[in-house]
């Protein structure tokens, strides 16, 4: 059975953030995205006909502007006639169901849920579910091919992609006969890293909350983008009370009591700038743990490659590696995961031993 996600509004196409929201919705309804098309107003009836002939589940969103046409050209297709609702929307006369902008139709077997979506707000809810079970995991430290042998044992189809240099994302999906909580079971068995979320931070926030740790960051390189990431969880207000974003030698030194000495011996892209702006990051929020990243941020130098240093501690422990990256600003994110992944290596008793519990320092 494959989904389609049809997106017909030029508006939304050139509108990153929220096309980024839409994705992320259809993520937690469906578990992925099988394809994504943006076609536009011009031969609508023939492009859609041909979605119509080649899918067995469509997700149609329209704006303001072409959500009368789209469903108008639907009812054509369905030889249907369009009504008022309660909602003063327009729904075909056969509409199998249908909430405020959002109706579902059924045209040849096939399964239509239109959506009219209006910037800064929410989407409508999908009529449309899921009906292919599937989960999302993380694996730490293990070998991609040792997982993906499970799949022909419990019928499954399994994809993976590298999160980070240490740590694989996998999502499973049961086949028609398949046997997924078998496979999950399995691989809660014999991968003791194994973490089962759609979002490694939200689960990295979670358990945080549960050992009643905070943590704090100290960002050059990425400038805010990790503190970003983590506010996007539900939980984010109480594992954090704030951090630091310091670009130059001096914020550095005044904020973060870094050394004179350090930074003029050794530099601010360093291992020893960036363990003083853990300690500092450390000492002025109280916080549990902290997160230090340092770097070139220059898209236009002549070497793609540069240094970046990314550092992670506590009161007791530090970790602080350097990685050769490249500067284009995807990789940005990157860097990110890679911050995500170290802080996991450090605090392994915490993400995954639930019978150990973390105490704050005093």
């Amino acid at each position: 059975m494959k989904n389609l996600l049809l997106i017909i509004s030029s508006s939304i196409k050139i509108n990153q953030p929220f096309l980024d929201y839409i994705f992320k919705s259809y993520i937690e309804n469906f578990g992925n995205l099988d394809d994504i098309k943006f076609i536009e107003k011009i031969n609508l009836k023939q492009n859609l006909e041909f979605c119509i002939s080649n899918y067995s589940q469509i997700t149609i969103i329209t704006d303001n502007s072409t959500h009368y046409l789209t469903n108008k050209i639907l009812a054509t297709i369905n030889e249907d006639l369009l009504i008022l609702n309660e909602f003063d929307d327009l729904i075909p006369q056969n509409s199998l169901n249908y909430q405020k902008n959002s109706i579902l139709i059924d045209i040849k077997g096939v399964k239509i849920n239109l959506i009219k979506a209006t910037p800064l707000n929410l989407l409508p809810k999908f009529l449309i579910q899921n009906k292919n079970k599937t989960t999302t995991f993380f694996i730490y430290d293990n070998n991609p091919i040792e997982i993906k042998n499970l799949k022909n044992k419990f019928q499954i189809d399994i994809i993976s992609t590298k999160y980070s240099n240490f740590i694989t994302k996998f999502q499973a999906k049961e086949l028609k006969f398949g046997y997924l909580d078998g496979f999950i079971n399995e691989i809660k068995s014999n991968f003791k890293t194994a973490i089962f979320s759609d979002d490694l931070v939200n689960f990295i926030v979670k358990k945080l909350k549960k050992h009643n740790a905070k943590i704090t960051f100290a960002e050059s390189y990425t400038a805010g983008l990790l503190t970003s990431e983590f506010s996007k969880t539900s939980d984010f207000s109480e594992i954090f009370d704030g951090s630091l974003v310091v670009y130059s030698k001096q914020i550095k030194h005044t904020w973060l009591d870094i050394e004179d000495e350090i930074l003029n011996k050794f530099g601010a892209i360093s291992i020893e700038c960036v363990e003083q702006m853990l300690d500092g990051a450390l000492r002025a929020s109280g916080a549990s743990f902290a997160i230090a990243i340092s770097g070139v941020d220059d898209f236009s130098a002549k070497d793609e490659i540069k240094s970046i240093i990314v550092g992670v501690a506590n009161f007791d422990n530090k970790i602080i590696k350097k990685f050769h990256i490249n500067t284009n600003i995807y990789f940005k994110k990157e860097v990110v995961n890679i911050a995500i992944s170290l802080l996991i290596e450090l605090c392994r008793d915490i993400f995954f031993d639930d019978n150990l519990h973390y105490f704050t320092k005093n």
